[in-house]
């Protein structure tokens, strides 16, 4: 399995360098909708690699199942607390366009900010803890 996602890996590495190479070699040609058209096609795969890759984990480990619920549960938590945080609430930068957006767009864009921030942070405090604990086990 380790196998094919190395070779998927690359093969999605060898076409973005391609579309890359061939935007630069002609900066002048329209290339917006090529590059969206690969982003939403990285972004389905993602999407579907990390829904079949956890059931396929769970089926060779059975135990594997409480440790990816724990990690749902986390992943709920994170979510539902930072919508219960958004405000959705217009600023003047919003509330000066000629069409503001609505409520529930400016909550999800606020949650989205706040989860973010929290997955930032989150991944700061384990970079340090994993760093301390190293430095305390080699001691």
């Amino acid at each position: 399995m380790k196998k094919y996602l190395n070779i998927l890996t690359y093969v999605v590495l060898i076409i973005t360098f391609i579309m890359t190479v061939i935007f630069l070699m002609n900066p002048d040609e329209p290339h917006a909708g090529t590059f969206l058209l690969w982003s939403y096609i990285l972004f389905a795969l993602g999407i579907g690699l990390v829904i079949i890759l956890p059931v396929l984990n769970m089926a060779s480990n059975p135990k594997a199942i409480k440790k990816m619920l724990r990690n749902l549960v986390l992943l709920v938590v994170v979510f539902g607390g930072a919508y219960l945080l958004s405000s959705g609430a217009q600023t003047t930068t919003t509330a000066a366009m000629l069409k503001p957006p609505s409520i529930s767009a400016l909550k999800m864009t606020d949650t989205g900010l706040i989860i973010t921030y929290a997955l930032c942070l989150i991944a700061l405090l384990a970079i340090v803890a994993s760093s301390a604990y190293a430095a305390i086990k080699n001691r």
